[in-house]
């Protein structure tokens, strides 16, 4: 039997007279006026069941669920700052992704790290998302593609992320994940994100009951969590919806270390 248990979830609130007006944003850049609103988006939290994978991992798979638990110990410790792909433990990540899943590639091209409770580290993000829209995804290849001069369209691409705690195991904060076959089309709103150099685009997710959402108790640092931004099959899973779990400590101690790669995977 599953051991579950109920924490809140904060989805984006459904708004459709804004938005048929306005298109959701979230701005990163800083106003010249006072007063300026960083977001026209509202969030609001529904208490969801949340079930621990906790010894049935085998049961989800990335092509179905959209995520997967795989066991992997690095040779190398994760950095404070990910510096780029040539970073030890960036490789021994992508060559654990090729290998996981059978590609031709992995590029790896962004990542972070997430001290929660210390406030020179990025914070948990504690509200359902996706990193990418699919057109986002698409800008993001393309991009790829002409940096390395590839001309032909991979046979297949993904977007994948790699989500392992810096220090196990995790206690509190721990990243939940939303089952790819019970969410719905309706469920996704694309925000742009805007930045000083560009307008990126994500998906937002608006709350609904058929949600299944999943974690892992304990979590080590050698249980590599997987999860799909986007994937060119249509046949397989597209995405995966995921939240941070929010925070039971308050006292200012670092209660999650982790770390986040992002990655694009052609066959």
């Amino acid at each position: 039997m599953y051991i579950i248990m109920e924490s809140k979830i904060s989805y984006t609130k459904r708004d459709e007279d804004l938005f048929r007006r306005e298109k959701p944003y979230i701005s990163l850049v800083p106003f010249v006026s006072s007063g300026a609103r960083f977001t026209n988006t509202e969030t609001e939290e529904h208490t969801m069941t949340i079930t621990n994978v906790r010894g049935r991992e085998g049961e989800f798979s990335l092509d179905c669920n959209g995520f997967a638990y795989v066991t992997f110990s690095s040779p190398h410790l994760p950095p404070d700052t990910v510096n780029g792909p040539e970073d030890l433990f960036v490789q021994d990540m992508a060559e654990l992704l090729k290998s996981h899943l059978g590609a031709k590639s992995v590029h790896v091209y962004d990542g972070n790290t997430r001290k929660v409770g210390n406030s020179n580290f990025l914070q948990a993000s504690t509200y359902a998302h996706i990193d990418h829209t699919s057109s986002d995804c698409q800008w993001r290849l393309e991009q790829w593609m002409a940096e390395n001069n590839e001309t032909e369209l991979p046979r297949r691409w993904q977007f994948i992320n790699i989500w392992v705690p810096m220090n196990g195991p995790v206690l509190d904060a721990p990243l939940a994940v939303c089952d790819y076959q019970s969410t719905e089309p309706k469920d996704l709103i694309a925000v742009d994100s805007v930045f000083p150099h560009r307008v990126m685009e994500v998906w937002n997710i608006h709350h609904n009951p058929k949600h299944r959402w999943y974690y892992m108790d304990h979590q080590n640092i050698d249980e590599v969590l997987i999860f799909k931004t986007g994937d060119s099959d249509e046949a397989s899973s597209r995405y995966c919806p995921h939240s941070s779990l929010p925070p039971k400590t308050t006292s200012g101690t670092i209660v999650r270390e982790s770390i986040e790669l992002r990655s694009i995977v052609t066959y």
